[in-house]
């Protein structure tokens, strides 16, 4: 476990370590944004991603449904061998930047995509490296949780006709393992035994192995039954994953896991463990020599124990202080309380102040941080300044109204004028070195309750709580101060913070410790004068 300083380069330690020792190292993170920061900062690494980032050579789609997906055999896809390694340079797009991935000694990936190719599998191209490097640690858990989810599709279940979303509303997990185990599996093999006869009505090609024999001459031919037969044994792929997962459950296991019902976007129940220990198992056994998680804040004794570690087996390096931080000092300017009990008048002069803070930043670029859309959106509505201010969505977002973040980002850091970037989600991967000179955190990013999973963590661990939004602080602070040159404040208006942060004083790091000021306020005197007149044309008292 290595804890440094944000921007004093702990991504450069770990895979200069491996370079210099001649080790064969995959390195993960969660954002597309810290990837893309790897490979602008290290030569020589191949970024390796998932399927819906290329498209099938064969079928034009992308190739998150081709045919190979369910075992297909496509001439496309070049000659593998059995370590898992290309003997030659596929056609298939996908398949050329996956044999680019496992020839290369230093291979970049997310975790959802490296968890998922060697799940299940008993050779996988990436499924052996000296070492595993595990940036933004202090989410490891978090992410591991989010990434074991085992989905149940609405479609899906009812294409087998397994009768269950009548009824899993009502079911514990001991009753959803039981169904798993027999009804499930009954309602599984029927279907799949359905989509066999199919398949030979139609009289496609398979071999010996029961894998579709594919070719750009069959695929011209009988394209649609081929796609058709492709789309049932993606189903009967992902159903078979899930009862699995649920089958293989332990009765000790069962009360760490939580049923979630769909949310209003999803047509699926999902079952997600409430420990990330799962996941991190799948890690530690893809590392030959060894598997190395690093953070600016890692709570080492607190992360072993939702790991599953034992210390015995843990070396933990905590860096000394690296950078100069007097002039980047951590504001404490209290507003109001940012809630669930806020008042729109209260929201109101939280922006209003915020506003004020920026009338004295008028010739610099800063960062708003917000932990959720629709605090976003109120700042944009409510905000004198809306000019400055760049917002993005995300590269999926349904009915998008903003650019992409990677565009908006380009567009913040080239603008000449001095621009304001709001997000939810720039708390962590956005090395941008002397270009936000401050920034504002409106409200305290504390893990959402309404989410079930993290309901449950914290009525059974109630640090956890508390360690990811101290988390979320500390990587804030990191994102103006990213050299020694680079000196920013960062204002935290939220008055939740006092609370907090008396609370959890000796869990942070030395450095955020001596580099806070209680008395934010003090450091801006003249929008402190503001606040009571700014209170009162809202119609509030201060």
């Amino acid at each position: 476990m290595l804890e440094l300083e944000c921007g004093s380069g702990k991504s450069i330690i770990p895979t200069a370590a491996a370079v210099a020792g001649d080790k064969t190292a995959i390195v993960m993170t969660s954002t597309i944004q810290l990837q893309e920061q790897y490979l602008k900062d290290i030569q020589g690494l191949a970024l390796m991603n998932g399927r819906s980032h290329s498209e099938c050579n064969l079928t034009g789609q992308s190739a998150a449904d081709a045919p190979c997906t369910v075992g297909a055999k496509c001439s496309l896809k070049g000659t593998w061998s059995k370590l898992g390694l290309p003997m030659g340079i596929p056609t298939c797009h996908y398949f050329k930047r996956k044999a680019s991935a496992a020839l290369s000694r230093i291979s970049i990936q997310n975790y959802a995509y490296w968890l998922r190719e060697t799940d299940g599998a008993q050779i996988s191209s990436f499924g052996q490296r000296d070492f595993i490097i595990c940036d933004e640690g202090h989410e490891l858990d978090q992410v591991l949780m989010n990434a074991a989810v085992v989905e149940l599709r609405l479609n899906d279940l009812n294409e087998i006709n397994a009768g269950l979303f009548s009824k899993i509303g009502s079911m514990t997990m001991t009753d959803l393992r039981s169904w798993a185990q027999k009804d499930g599996k009954r309602a599984l093999d029927k279907f799949e035994i359905q989509i066999s006869k199919e398949a030979q009505r139609m009289g496609l090609p398979f071999d010996g192995e029961g894998a579709i024999i594919l070719s750009a001459e069959m695929y011209a031919s009988k394209g649609r039954s081929i796609q058709l037969i492709v789309k049932a044994l993606q189903i009967i792929q992902r159903v078979s994953q899930a009862l699995d997962t649920l089958c293989a459950l332990e009765d000790s296991a069962l009360e760490e896991w939580v049923i979630c019902p769909p949310d209003r976007n999803n047509r699926e129940w999902t079952v997600r463990p409430i420990y990330g220990k799962y996941g991190f198992k799948k890690i530690l056994a893809g590392a030959r020599e060894k598997v190395i998680i690093m953070s600016a804040y890692l709570a080492p004794e607190l992360l072993m124990k939702n790991l599953g570690l034992d210390p015995k087996d843990v070396e933990v390096i905590v860096g000394g202080k690296v950078f100069n931080r007097v002039r980047s000092p951590i504001l404490y300017c209290p507003v109001v309380k940012v809630n669930y009990k806020i008042t729109q008048r209260q929201k109101q002069f939280l922006i209003a102040s915020m506003d004020a803070i920026l009338a004295k930043k008028a010739d610099t670029k800063g960062l708003i941080h917000v932990p959720s859309v629709a605090l976003r959106d109120e700042v944009i509505a409510y905000s004198r300044n809306k000019e400055r201010i760049l917002a993005y969505d995300g590269g999926s977002t349904r009915n998008a109204r903003f650019p992409t973040k990677d565009k908006v980002v380009e567009e913040f850091v080239n603008a000449e004028d001095p621009k304001v970037l709001i997000g939810q989600s720039i708390s962590t991967g956005l090395d941008l070195p002397n270009v936000p000179q401050w920034q504002i955190v409106m409200k305290l990013a504390f893990p959402s309750t309404a989410d079930p999973v993290i309901a449950k963590r914290k009525e059974v661990d109630p640090f956890f709580y508390d360690y990811h939004t101290i988390c979320q602080i500390v990587q804030t602070t990191g994102r103006v101060k990213r050299s020694q040159e680079h000196n920013g404040q960062t204002i935290i208006l939220d008055e939740s913070f006092a609370f907090f942060w008396t609370k959890n004083r000796k869990y942070f790091p030395r450095w955020f410790v001596e580099n806070f000021k209680y008395d934010g306020w003090a450091y801006l005197p003249e929008v402190k004068k503001m606040l009571p007149r700014i209170a009162a044309a809202i119609g509030l008292a201060y």
